[in-house]
């Protein structure tokens, strides 16, 4: 945001560059006649400023002298400094030394926002220190040399301020609750973040709103539905709900590139003893991550970034999956060896995808590294049986190197 040095803008009025593409300008300047801007975070009503726009063309009216300076804006919001208030100031306390504020310029949206008074906060009482309980003189010296008593303060000041906005979210999500409480606790959220010195939220409040029921978009999948809950159809529900939605479509594709026969190998497992395909699931996930904290300690830990060095961590690497390798051996049965690995093939894929898909790599390279010949079974029989073969075939290591001519 930068303030408007010429005076040609009204107090009501802006000015929106977007950057050098002139035919986007133009289609904003002809289509839109306002706008509505906002900072981060925004606790009132009010915050949320409803503007006229004003074309380059309109301001070189006005006065062709003053208007070259809105030619030199490549990128920015031009607010009026008329009036009493700038309107930087009534988003929520802004000001022009660098604040970035949100605007939006459709016209479908902003004729649906009708025009509010700023909230006035020089009205509200001055702040208090809650340690020593006295207003706070803006004079006094600690403010300008005691860092550390500001860092012991904003300590607090971060549990005060999460349960506000808490607070607040819930008011204005649930429907029975009027203007005036959430106002109020408005009000406490945005003196907290003026001044971390204070404490807003009071034992009055913990005992008015920190049992409000929880709306279905702030429960976790660890807390389930243990807490009194509502279910939202407010703009945060929506968007909780579609959010959902896309994340179990996209958990359903990840899940279908997963390899059908050790699917079915789980699949049969669990129908048969679930509570111990779980206690397997539990321990190749532990195992998973107990061998990402030794490969990170070898990578950090590597002197050698040259040819030598990575064949070095190679053979490492490879000694750590052999390790793994007979350590689950030694935990498993020879007929419970099938589904363990298959397991652990689940809980490597399901762990790595983030990984697969930032970087493009497949996501059980740990898995199969460790029981290639196991999953290898899986699948071929599953293929097998597919194809009415019965099981497949077996070849025993040295014989398939013969085979594919890996050995001569």
């Amino acid at each position: 945001m930068f303030p408007d040095v010429t005076g040609l803008l009204e107090p009501e009025e802006a000015f929106i560059a977007i950057g050098d593409d002139q035919s986007v300008q133009y289609e904003i300047e002809r289509h839109s006649t306002h706008l509505v801007a906002m900072r981060l975070p925004s606790y009132f009503k009010g915050d949320l400023r409803k503007l006229k726009i004003v074309s380059k063309s309109e301001l070189l009216q006005r006065c062709p002298k003053n208007s070259v300076f809105f030619n030199g804006i490549t990128v920015g919001l031009i607010l009026s400094t008329k009036g009493d208030r700038s309107q930087a100031e009534m988003m929520s306390g802004g000001d022009f030394d660098g604040d970035a504020a949100w605007c939006c310029w459709d016209d479908d949206i902003v004729s649906h926002v009708s025009e509010c008074v700023a909230a006035d906060t020089s009205l509200c009482d001055p702040p208090v220190d809650y340690f020593k309980q006295r207003p706070i003189k803006w004079s006094e010296p600690h403010w300008s040399d005691s860092i550390v008593d500001f860092t012991w303060h904003h300590k607090y000041d971060n549990k005060w301020l999460s349960k506000l906005c808490t607070a607040l979210n819930k008011l204005r999500d649930i429907p029975r609750y009027g203007f005036d409480k959430t106002n109020e606790v408005a009000t406490k959220a945005f003196l907290q973040v003026d001044n971390p010195f204070t404490k807003q939220w009071t034992d009055n409040d913990e005992r008015k709103y920190g049992g409000l029921p929880e709306p279905h978009w702030n429960v976790s999948s660890n807390d389930g539905y243990a807490k009194k809950t509502y279910r939202s159809v407010k703009a945060l529900g929506e968007l909780f709900d579609l959010l959902e939605e896309a994340s179990t479509k996209q958990q359903q594709e990840i899940e279908d590139e997963m390899n059908i026969h050790i699917q079915r190998k789980i699949f049969r497992a669990e129908e048969k003893n679930p509570a111990e395909v779980n206690r397997i699931r539990e321990e190749m996930k532990n195992r998973l991550i107990d061998f990402n904290k030794t490969m990170r300690k070898k990578i950090g830990s590597s002197e050698r970034n040259d040819e030598v060095g990575r064949r070095l961590n190679n053979k490492e690497i490879s000694s750590l999956y052999k390790r793994h390798r007979s350590e689950i051996e030694a935990l498993y049965d020879v007929e419970d060896r099938p589904n363990a690995f298959a397991i652990l093939y689940e809980q490597t894929y399901f762990r790595s995808i983030n990984r697969m898909l930032r970087y493009n790599r497949e996501p059980y390279v740990y898995a199969w590294a460790v029981g290639h010949d196991h999953l290898t079974r899986i699948i071929a029989d599953g293929e097998a049986e597919i194809g009415g073969g019965g099981l497949a075939p077996t070849v025993v290591r040295g014989r398939e190197q013969l085979i594919f001519g890996k050995k001569r």
